[in-house]
């Protein structure tokens, strides 16, 4: 009977923290559907898109909502400027003193250099999961082309192809007016010289942005390769515990 009852409490104090992780997941998306409409109006965006722990459904209290963007050729100083800016206007940017519940900038790429594969490190799961796992917010022809430029991600993790929901994606409205303003004035010449001026703060020209300073790709795959073998089929539950353990470290 005690055996039971311990059962019991163990499967409520499971249900409870699942309940409280799926409410902290809801909360962050209803945040980032609040805020599409200003992701929308940053200039020179092909593709904006939700990334790391929310798109992966592994998120706690002091989780922020990471931000992918892919930006027109020669442009992404000027995005990245442009959305740096909005985001402190608005307060919804991640600083050194609030990071729960806020966004977080972290990776750019100009769509000459979608594929990836140029910073992958050998057997790179992480990085093919983090593809996958991708919840575009803003799409302007940029998403399909980096996952055509991404196909090498899929045999890691044992896919024939990608499957990404567009729902989150909404149509044009009015608001592409200022957006539109921006990108005439920064068009051309004028254009070039501002990405360049902007760029010096990154020491040099570059055609990718990573602002996390923590790297930890090489240690999650090697968390996985002492449960999961190469040649064997992708865990994603193995792969997203080691994740959610180590986030517990922390």
């Amino acid at each position: 009977k005690s055996f039971e009852n311990f059962c019991f409490g163990l499967l409520l104090i499971v249900c409870s923290i699942f309940n409280l992780m799926k409410k902290i997941e809801d909360k962050l998306w209803d945040k980032v559907k609040k805020w599409v409409w200003l992701f929308q109006i940053i200039p020179f965006v092909k593709t904006v898109a939700v990334c790391n722990n929310l798109s992966f459904g592994i998120v706690d209290e002091k989780s922020d909502i990471d931000i992918f963007i892919i930006t027109r050729r020669d442009r992404i100083f000027i995005a990245w400027a442009f959305s740096n800016l909005l985001l402190k206007i608005f307060k919804i940017r991640t600083d050194k003193d609030h990071v729960a519940g806020r966004f977080c900038l972290s990776f750019f790429v100009e769509e000459k250099s979608m594929n990836l594969s140029k910073i992958s490190m050998k057997d790179d799961v992480y990085l093919a999961y983090w593809i996958s796992r991708l919840v575009p917010i803003v799409d302007r022809g940029g998403t399909y082309k980096f996952l055509n430029k991404n196909k090498w991600a899929l045999s890691l993790i044992g896919k024939e192809k990608f499957e990404v929901s567009m729902k989150m994606v909404k149509g044009a409205n009015v608001l592409f007016l200022v957006r539109k303003f921006f990108e005439l004035l920064y068009f051309g010449f004028i254009g070039n010289f501002f990405n360049r001026v902007i760029g010096r703060r990154f020491k040099g020209k570059t055609v990718m942005l990573k602002l996390h300073k923590a790297d930890r790709r090489e240690l999650f795959r090697n968390l996985y390769r002492k449960k999961v073998s190469r040649g064997e089929e992708f865990d994603e539950e193995v792969f997203l515990a080691n994740l959610k353990s180590f986030r517990e470290k922390l």
